[in-house]
């Protein structure tokens, strides 16, 4: 676990689709939220109010990192119930504060490819990526969202639309849209999912693990902290 150690101050509270807060952090603390090279998908831990009243600590992507600011963007997946992050973002105003640590990343060196894949938790993520990605590889980018209203302008993602119940075609896609040569997956899912497509990449496909970053985002019925990321 990173240590809650920076505070960050909520400057803005954006909504780029119905179901998705941003939040706008500042402060000097922010400065040391860019992405170093040779790494991908920036992280942070946030510190935050549980259900029970005590404190949770709770992993979201980097959206947007501008150091000279310095403030960060973070993108929050809002949903019914009372988990901590989605009642966090809900709730947000300018001029709240929160505790966080960070940042952390992934190692990954250039690949002539890039496969990205994720539900609507991984959206921030594969963003980010595909706007910080160098020029040149080849990129395919599946993203699944319960509805048309949750997508972005953003040309390189193709959507899938999963209304809430129904089966995940994630898996599928990326058994589909596998390229040929050398590649870099990148996925984040549900861990049923998650683990569909790692075992495609891993067993199928015999892609090295330095080449394979497939992440359980969440796992249906768990906490963050009750199951394990990659198993």
């Amino acid at each position: 676990m990173i240590r809650p150690v920076r505070e960050g101050i909520v400057l803005r509270v954006e909504a780029p689709t119905p179901r998705l807060r941003r939040l706008v952090l500042g402060g000097p603390d922010m400065a040391a939220f860019h992405t170093p090279e040779g790494t991908l998908g920036p992280y942070l831990k946030l510190r935050l109010p549980g259900p029970d009243g005590r404190a949770c600590v709770r992993t979201y992507s980097i959206r947007r990192a501008r150091p000279a600011a310095p403030e960060i963007e973070v993108d929050m997946v809002l949903h019914p119930g009372d988990a901590p992050g989605s009642a966090f973002a809900a709730a947000a105003r300018p001029g709240d504060r929160v505790s966080l640590g960070g940042p952390g990343f992934m190692p990954a060196t250039p690949a002539p490819a890039y496969l990205l894949a994720g539900d609507h938790t991984a959206l921030p993520a594969i963003a980010q990526i595909l706007e910080t990605l160098p020029p040149g590889p080849a990129v395919a980018a599946f993203v699944e969202v319960p509805d048309a209203s949750e997508r972005l302008p953003i040309p390189a993602i193709e959507w899938l639309i999963r209304p809430d119940g129904a089966p995940s075609r994630l898996a599928e896609a990326v058994r589909d849209a596998w390229p040929a040569g050398d590649l870099l997956l990148f996925a984040g899912a549900e861990a049923e999912i998650a683990r569909a497509i790692r075992r495609h990449a891993r067993s199928e496909r015999d892609l090295p693990a330095e080449r394979c970053q497939v992440l359980n985002y969440w796992k249906l019925g768990r906490p963050e902290g009750g199951f394990s990321y990659v198993a």
